[in-house]
């Protein structure tokens, strides 16, 4: 057998779990730079707005 391999300590339960978070984040967050991001902060915004209301307003249809 491997002298390295009877000599190893077991791997560290915390220690794995904290590559595979390192690994399920680097692969679900973009890579954004902050100064891209403020420069074209009105762009951002601009693709997420929800379009406006066309509904009548209330007041108007439903008059006394």
């Amino acid at each position: 057998m491997d002298a390295f391999f009877l000599t190893r300590q077991p791997l560290s339960r915390w220690r794995e779990f904290n590559f595979a978070l390192h690994q399920v984040q680097h692969a679900i967050e973009p890579n954004l730079s902050l100064e891209h991001t403020l420069l074209n902060w009105n762009v951002v915004a601009r693709a997420l707005a929800e379009n406006p209301r066309t509904r009548p307003l209330q007041c108007v249809t439903f008059k006394p």
